[in-house]
């Protein structure tokens, strides 16, 4: 259907822009058809559409929808790490949404190394974790069962001085419920 769309568009005469390829990307990646969305950003490039660049808070959002893709789809931590260093190649700087991107696909994959890698690259690279950020590397200690760990990431949330929120707490508790440590899910819950 997106296919056709965008047939029409061009059989029309109607350029396709970096909104164009954004939406395309975007729904591919949805569906986690990563062949297509590399083929789409292949074919963004051969026209000389460059990926989005703007205002600091939007700035890398081609890229982020593409690793996002890898975090959510397949769970490609390799691929997403491509379009990390495509997206660095093609001059836009990453943002809180990039890092947090990385982050939660490697802590979905229990990955605690890469985890505070790209953490401390963030951190080196002046980019502010938030809340999304931290409740990510919460969440990925909660579902690998390492409770310490999930702790830990708590107080440095703490620490950088950023508020937890609903999600956050309701996912210490998970971890400690799976865990089946009542007190630590009683102290949280208080």
């Amino acid at each position: 259907m997106m296919e056709q769309w965008f047939g029409t568009m061009q059989a029309a005469g109607v350029r396709p822009d970096v909104v164009t390829y954004s939406t395309l990307l975007k729904g591919y990646a949805r569906e986690g058809n990563m062949a297509k969305c590399q083929y789409f950003y292949d074919q963004m490039v051969a026209n000389r559409v460059k990926p989005n660049v703007l205002p600091t808070s939007r700035r890398s959002k081609t890229f982020s929808t593409l690793m996002d893709a890898c975090a959510n789809g397949d769970g490609d931590m390799a691929m997403m790490e491509q379009w990390f260093g495509r997206m660095q190649a093609a001059g836009v700087r990453p943002n809180v949404i990039t890092y947090s991107t990385l982050l939660k696909g490697y802590a979905r994959e229990g990955n605690t190394a890469k985890c505070q890698y790209f953490y401390d690259q963030m951190v080196a690279n002046r980019v502010k974790p938030n809340v999304q950020t931290f409740s990510t590397l919460v969440d990925g200690c909660a579902a690998s069962g390492n409770t310490v760990l999930m702790e830990e990431w708590f107080g440095k949330m703490q620490a950088a001085g950023v508020a937890p929120n609903e999600v956050t707490y309701n996912t210490l508790l998970k971890g400690h419920a799976k865990k089946g440590n009542t007190a630590r899910c009683q102290h949280w819950y208080d």
